[in-house]
């Protein structure tokens, strides 16, 4: 820094605070020529922080920051001028009469400011690339710090330009990596060059072509997936459908339909047929289930109905086993001995009736008598 200047500028701020502790007692004569000489600081530190700005703008942050690095340092000088009671010492300045100084552009200087952390990072980032480019490292890891260079310095149209002739040469690599990974079936290599050449942004044309190849070797993968799956399930199937597990074939049954297998086999193959057989062992399973529990219902009732000596009701259900083919011996048997039953019970009563009829009959006669 240029001490005279900043010296100069140190003593002028000095007396702003010494009038300003004064209050209402400081001395206006006195301080017109302070009040002058800190206009002029202020307006010589504008014009210098307007060009820096400018350069900033431009893209041009390195050339910004040399801007302000020269002696006296630009933003030492906006510190030294931004005092505390700036604000204070133009209200003041102004209740005299006086013109107001011009207004410290400290945005522009906290612009600039923000700009030195930025080209730090770029020197920083300039340093890993110098040695990596000496190193003969990986183009990949080169092509890394450039995409860095362009997020922090994106108006210099270099790290672009380098990053693009080196995308293109990435992209030859690419192929050649492509070409092997086919051949020796590495699907692993062939996921991660179809991520770079997908998931990130070229500067360089990427060429369609090989993205597509690299794509349908890929689904090529996932169909040898699907149809593995396919044939896992099927035999898992088969199994469960020999222990008459109905409950895994049907769930396996449904995550099969959702491999979509007649997508990959043809109608004949022999494991569509299977899995055919399959679906109708299932639904016949189901039917079957479905008959056993209107059965197992049947035969409640039935045995409600016998527990009540509901005749009527027993034949009824007994025909309605016949005809699904359920009916048992012992469900016959209970029957005819309901049946049995029923018909004792109306022996007994159709015997209760004719001896009360006879014995009204006797009553009677005995009465006619005894009135004779």
């Amino acid at each position: 820094m240029n001490d005279s200047t900043a010296f100069r500028y140190q003593r002028i701020v000095e007396e702003i605070n010494t009038a300003m502790a004064a209050g209402g007692h400081a001395d206006a004569d006195l301080l017109a020529e302070t009040a002058s000489q800190y206009g002029e600081a202020t307006s010589t530190i504008n014009v210098r922080l307007q060009s820096a700005h400018d350069l900033l703008q431009k893209g041009m942050a390195s050339e910004a920051i040399q801007e302000c690095e020269l002696e006296p340092n630009l933003l030492d000088l906006v510190q030294i001028l931004d005092f505390p009671q700036r604000l204070q010492w133009y209200e003041l300045i102004q209740s005299w009469g006086w013109p107001p100084p011009p207004e410290l552009r400290v945005d522009l200087a906290g612009a600039l400011d923000k700009s030195y952390f930025e080209v730090q990072a770029i020197d920083v980032l300039l340093r890993q690339y110098r040695l990596l480019a000496l190193g003969r490292a990986p183009l990949e890891q080169r092509m890394q710090i450039l995409q860095q260079l362009i997020q922090k310095d994106p108006g210099n149209p270099l790290w672009q330009n380098s990053l693009r002739e080196f995308e293109l040469e990435r992209i030859k690599q690419i192929k050649e990596s492509a070409d092997a990974a086919i051949y020796e079936k590495d699907r692993s290599a062939i996921e991660a060059l179809y991520a770079e050449l997908t998931q990130q942004s070229w500067y360089a044309e990427v060429p369609q072509d090989l993205v597509q190849r690299l794509y349908g070797v890929l689904q090529q993968f996932q169909a040898g997936d699907v149809i593995l799956l396919i044939r896992q399930t099927v035999d898992m199937m088969s199994t469960a459908r020999e222990n008459s597990d109905v409950s895994s074939v049907r769930s396996l049954f449904q995550t099969l339909q959702s491999y979509n297998p007649t997508a990959y086999f043809p109608a004949v193959d022999p494991l569509i047929v299977t899995i055919g057989e399959i679906k109708n062992w299932l639904s016949q399973a189901d039917a079957d289930g479905k008959a056993q529990r209107k059965k197992d219902e049947l035969d409640r009732r039935f045995m409600q109905a016998i527990d009540k000596t509901d005749l009527e009701l027993s034949e009824k259900l007994v025909r309605r086993l016949e005809q699904a083919g359920s009916v048992s011996d012992v469900q016959k048997k209970q029957l005819m001995r309901l049946r049995q039953q029923v018909a004792a019970g109306k022996k007994r009563k159709t015997m209760f009736i004719v001896l009360g009829t006879v014995g009204i009959i006797a009553l009677a006669v005995t009465l006619v008598i005894i009135m004779l």
